[in-house]
Parts: C-alpha cells; sequence; structure tokens
C-alpha cells in the first residue's frame, strides 16, 4: 500500500503536470506527430496492398476474360511459329545448327515479312492482337502511373507480354510506319528492357527497334 506521502507526492506531480500548459502542450504534440506517423504507415501498407492487387487482377483478367486474352496471345504466337517454319522451308540450303549458331538473325530476316503479312491478311488475328495490345498497353499505363505494382506486375505478366511482343512485333511495326506514329514499340521495350531485364537481343524476334532503344540509354 502507498504512504500518503508518496500519495501526495504523486498528486502534486500529476497536478503539477496540467498545470503547465507548455508541458502538456509538448507531450500532446508528441502524441499526435505519433499517431500521425502510425497512420502515414497504415495508409503506405494500405496503398502497397493495393497496388499489388491491382497487377493482380490485370493478370486475371489476361487469362479469365471471355473471350480469352491470353487465348487469343497464344493464337498470334502460333502464327508466328508457323510463318518461321514456312521460312525455313523459302531458304533452300537451310542448316538448323548454323541458324542456331547466327542466333536465328537470317532465319528471323525472312520470317518477319511472313509474319507481318499472315497478321496483316487475316482480320480476325488483326482483331485479337488489337485487343491484347489495347490490354498491354492499358497494363504498362498502370504500372507507369503507380496505380499497379510494378514487381508484381513483372512477375505475372512479363514473360507474356515478351511472348506476345515477339509474336506481333512485324506488325507493329507496319502500324508504326504506316500511319507515322511511334509509340506501342517503345511503351513494350521500355517495360520489358527497364522492368523486366530483357536486355539480350537473342530473346527478340524483331532486333531493330530494340537496339535502337538500348543505344538511346
Amino acid at each position: 500500500m502507498l504512504n500518503s506521502a508518496a500519495v501526495r507526492a504523486s498528486g502534486r506531480a500529476v497536478g503539477w503536470f496540467f498545470s503547465n500548459a507548455a508541458l502538456a502542450t509538448w507531450v500532446q504534440n508528441v502524441i499526435i506527430v505519433i499517431s500521425v506517423i502510425v497512420a502515414v504507415i497504415t495508409l503506405k501498407d494500405s496503398d502497397v496492398n493495393l497496388r499489388i492487387a491491382n497487377s493482380t487482377a490485370f493478370a486475371q483478367r489476361y487469362v479469365l476474360d471471355k473471350p480469352s486474352l491470353s487465348v487469343y496471345a497464344a493464337e498470334l504466337r502460333v502464327a508466328q511459329f508457323e510463318a518461321v517454319q514456312d521460312a525455313k522451308r523459302q531458304i533452300s540450303d537451310f542448316d538448323q545448327d548454323r541458324a542456331r549458331a547466327e542466333n536465328w538473325s537470317g532465319l528471323f530476316e525472312v520470317a518477319r515479312p511472313l509474319v507481318l503479312n499472315r497478321i496483316k491478311n487475316d482480320s480476325k488475328l488483326t482483331s485479337k492482337y488489337s485487343d491484347v495490345s489495347n490490354f498491354f498497353r492499358s497494363f504498362i499505363a498502370c504500372v507507369d502511373s503507380n496505380v499497379c505494382d510494378r514487381d508484381t506486375a513483372t512477375k505475372l505478366l512479363s514473360s507474356e507480354l515478351l511472348a506476345f511482343y515477339n509474336a506481333v512485333c512485324p506488325y507493329i511495326e507496319y502500324q508504326e510506319q504506316t500511319f507515322n506514329h511511334e509509340e506501342e514499340s517503345p511503351q513494350f521495350l521500355d517495360f520489358l528492357v527497364n522492368s523486366s531485364g530483357h536486355t539480350d537481343a537473342e530473346e527478340y524476334f524483331c532486333r531493330t527497334k530494340l537496339g535502337a532503344f538500348l543505344a538511346k540509354k
């Protein structure tokens, strides 16, 4: 049990504290600052979680939307693959080992116009290209505006974006040249190079735009 002297001392201390307006105000300010810091940290965590959720939602949309954008992208990749096989047949002395040693540059040079013609002359492929392209451009804009989390977005969709870009890049370049409005290639390449680290030309079906983009860095 506290003795009466201790109680009186404690009471005097409390009374002195509350009678000292400057000290009381200072402590209140400290409490307010701490509360603000806690609130900012909480909001920051919530903001990060929201950005991650937005990136995840894009990935879910890519797979689950009906009609499926992932299926459209796969059909465009099949068209590219078939064009590459046609290119092999057009090269009379084609040798797989030599082509690999040359990083496929000669083969791809023959194949790129074939890919362009397949997409340009097939209205269904052209429509599917537009749908998937618009999706990825919105996805990149979401990341660039910091509404989507960049790390999460890269993990979930960067490989799909690279595969799509490789499948359709001849048509992208044709569109840019025809309408004299080059923005799609740089937008895709900026994400692939700077966010995903795809800087090796051997990963790409079209390499001229990549070389120009890397030269500006």
